[in-house]
C-alpha cells in the first residue's frame, strides 16, 4: 500500500521530467537555437581544401565565416564588383551612394531578432563594439508590437527589469557590418573573388571538384572545391547547377504558394531639432530601436501592418504593407490613412499620428522603397536524386517566406549553424572527401530545423483569403490551430506567462512547438474562452433584459 502511494506521488514528478527531456529532444532536433549556442569553436584540426560560397550577401557572409572554422580556405564569389571596395566596408553606410541591385530589399526595413544577435556575437566577439562604431544600436529586444493595437507584454520580471539585447539595424547597414567584419577583422583564411558562378565541374563518384566562375574581364576559370554553397538568394542560381551537372530539375521538388505581400518603407533622417520635438515616449535621443509596431487581426478582415523604427545615423524607417496592398504608400498622408485602416481594439496612440503631421517638415526629403516580395518556396532537397555529395544550399537558395515577421536573416542563420555543427561532427580523413551521404544530411537537418519558420508563416498566410496557396491545398488547413494560436495572441496582451511565451516565440530563442500546449497555457487558453463565452452570453441576456423592461414599460404607458 506504501508503495502504491509513494509512486502516485511520484507521477507529478516523472511527468515533469518526461515533458523536459521531450522538450530538450525538441528543442536540439527541430530547432536551431542550441547550433547558435554553439558557433564560434573553431575545430582542432581543418578540413584540407576550399569551401566556396556562391554568393556574398548576408547568407553567404554568414556561412563563410562558419567555415573559416572548418576549412583551410574559404572562397566567397561575389557578382557586383564594387562590394570589393572600402565603400562596402564603411562604417557609416548610409552615406554610401552604392546600392545592392541585386537585392530587392536592400533598402527597405530590416528586423534583427533575438537569435540573430545571439549568432553574431558568438561568431564576432568585438560585435558591440562594431556596432557602437557603426551608430547601430544594442538594446533591449523590445519591438513595441502591438496586437489590434494592444501591446504585448514583455516579460521585463524574468530579466531583472530589462530584456536581452539585440541590434536594430538597416538591411544596408547590417550587410556592410557583415562584410567589414567578415572579410575584415576576421578574414583570416578567407578571400572574395568577383564573379558569377556559371556551373559546376563534377569529379569522380559524384562529387563536385570545382566551380565555373566567369570572371570580370569575361574569362571563365574553375575554382577547386572541397564544399560548394549556394547562398544566391531568390536567385537559388543551384538549381540550374544542378539541371546541367546531374540533369534533375530542383523545380520538381519545390514548394510554392503566394501570400501576396507589398510593402512601402519611408526612410527619414531626423534633424537634432525635430528630434527634440517628436512626441515619441522616452524622446528621439532614447529610443534604442523599434518604436510602434502594430499587427493585423485576420478574423476581422486586417491585412496592413505598420512597423515604426530608429535605425544608424538618425534615421527613421517606417514600412506600411500588408497582404495584397499592392498600392505604393509614399506620402504621409498615406502613411496616416494605412495606420487608421488597421483594425484595433484601441485607438492608435495620439503621439503617432502627431509624430506623422511634424514628419511633414522633412517629407520632400525622404526616401522610399517599394517591394513585392514575391511567392514563399521552399525546395526539398533532402528529396532530390543524384544530389552531389558535397553541395549545399543556405538562407533563400532554399526557402523564402513571409518577410512581415523578420525571420529571413534569423532563417539563414539557423541553416549555416546547421552545417556547424555537422561539420564539427563529420570526421574528414586528410586530403579526403566530405562523407557521402553529407549532403543529404545536411539537407534534411536543415529543413527540419527552418520546418516551424515555414509552417508558422504559411499558417498567417492561410489566414488571409488573397493568398494562393500550395497545390492542392486548401485555405482553412490548419484552421484549428489558427484559432487557438489567436486565443494565445489575445491572451498575449495581458497575461504575462503567455506574454512570455509569445515573446520567445518572435525572438525565435529557447522556443518549441511543444511549449504552445503546456497545461499552464491550455488552461488559460480555456478559461479566457470560457471568459469570452460568458461575456458575450451576458451581453446577450442584458440586451434581451432591456428590451423586455422596454416592452413592459411601454405597456404600462398605454394602460
Amino acid at each position: 500500500m506504501a508503495s502504491s502511494l509513494l509512486f502516485v506521488a511520484f507521477i507529478p514528478v516523472i511527468l515533469v521530467l518526461v515533458w523536459k527531456a521531450y522538450r530538450y529532444h525538441l528543442l536540439r532536433s527541430v530547432t536551431g537555437y542550441l547550433d547558435v549556442l554553439n558557433l564560434g569553436h573553431e575545430r582542432c584540426t581543418k578540413i584540407q581544401g576550399t569551401a566556396v560560397v556562391c554568393g556574398g550577401s548576408i547568407a553567404g557572409l554568414l556561412t563563410a565565416r562558419i567555415c573559416r572554422d572548418h576549412f583551410t580556405s574559404v572562397i566567397i564569389v561575389e557578382a557586383e564588383e564594387w562590394t570589393s571596395s572600402p565603400e562596402a566596408r564603411r562604417k557609416m553606410p548610409q552615406t554610401s551612394n552604392h546600392t545592392r541591385s541585386r537585392i530587392s530589399q536592400y533598402d527597405s526595413l530590416q528586423v534583427c531578432l533575438r537569435l540573430l544577435y545571439l549568432g553574431l556575437h558568438r561568431l564576432f566577439p568585438g560585435l558591440a563594439e562594431e556596432c557602437a562604431n557603426s551608430g547601430i544600436a544594442v538594446a533591449p529586444a523590445d519591438y513595441k508590437t502591438h496586437f489590434w493595437g494592444l501591446p504585448l507584454i514583455m516579460p521585463y520580471h524574468l530579466h531583472s527589469g530589462t530584456l536581452p539585447n539585440t541590434m536594430f539595424a538597416s538591411r544596408q547597414a547590417l550587410e556592410t557590418l557583415l562584410r567589414r567584419l567578415t572579410l575584415g577583422r576576421y578574414a583570416r583564411d578567407i578571400r572574395q573573388v568577383i564573379g558569377i558562378v556559371t556551373g559546376l565541374r563534377m569529379g569522380e563518384d559524384g562529387y563536385v571538384d570545382g566551380v565555373k566562375v566567369r570572371m570580370k574581364d569575361g574569362k571563365v576559370d574553375c575554382v577547386d572545391a572541397k564544399l560548394v554553397i549556394d547562398c544566391t538568394g531568390p536567385a537559388a542560381a543551384g538549381r540550374r547547377w544542378l539541371r546541367r551537372a546531374v540533369g534533375v530539375d530542383p523545380n520538381d521538388f519545390k514548394d510554392t504558394l503566394d501570400p501576396k505581400i507589398y510593402y512601402t518603407t519611408t526612410r527619414f533622417v531626423i534633424t537634432q531639432d525635430l528630434g527634440a520635438r517628436l512626441p515619441i515616449p522616452g524622446g528621439w535621443d532614447a529610443v534604442g530601436g523599434h518604436i510602434h509596431v502594430m499587427f493585423p487581426d485576420a478574423a476581422r478582415n486586417g491585412r496592413g501592418f505598420l512597423s515604426i523604427i530608429k535605425a544608424e545615423g538618425n534615421q527613421l524607417f517606417i514600412c506600411c504593407g500588408g497582404w495584397a496592398m499592392d498600392r505604393p504608400i509614399y506620402s504621409i498622408e498615406d502613411i496616416k490613412t494605412h495606420t487608421l485602416e488597421i483594425p484595433v481594439d484601441a485607438p492608435v496612440p495620439r503621439w503617432v499620428l502627431d509624430m506623422l503631421d511634424l514628419l511633414k517638415e522633412i517629407e520632400k526629403d525622404s526616401h522610399h522603397s517599394f517591394v513585392c516580395v514575391g511567392p514563399s518556396y521552399k525546395f526539398n532537397y533532402e528529396q532530390f536524386p543524384s544530389l552531389p555529395h558535397n553541395f549545399i544550399a543556405v538562407g533563400d537558395s532554399v526557402s523564402r517566406v513571409n518577410s512581415i515577421f523578420g525571420q529571413g536573416c534569423s532563417k539563414a542563420l539557423v541553416g549555416a549553424a546547421a552545417l556547424n555543427t555537422l561539420l564539427h561532427k563529420t570526421t574528414v580523413p586528410l586530403h579526403g572527401h566530405l562523407p557521402v551521404n553529407f549532403s543529404y544530411t545536411f539537407f534534411e537537418r536543415q529543413a527540419r530545423k527552418t520546418r516551424a519558420i515555414w509552417n508558422s508563416t504559411k499558417a498567417a498566410d492561410y489566414s488571409q483569403p488573397t493568398t494562393t496557396p500550395m497545390t492542392g491545398e486548401p485555405l482553412d488547413l490548419g484552421l484549428r490551430w489558427r484559432k487557438y494560436r489567436r486565443q494565445i495572441t489575445r491572451l498575449a496582451v495581458k497575461d504575462i506567462v503567455v506574454g512570455e511565451l509569445l515573446w520567445r516565440n518572435n525572438m525565435m530563442v529557447d522556443i518549441t512547438s511543444l511549449d504552445f500546449y503546456h497545461p499552464k497555457i491550455v488552461a488559460k487558453v480555456v478559461w479566457n474562452i470560457a471568459v469570452e463565452k460568458a461575456q458575450e452570453m451576458l451581453l446577450v441576456l442584458s440586451s434581451l433584459s432591456i428590451g423586455f423592461l422596454k416592452t413592459v414599460v411601454s405597456s404600462s404607458l398605454q394602460a
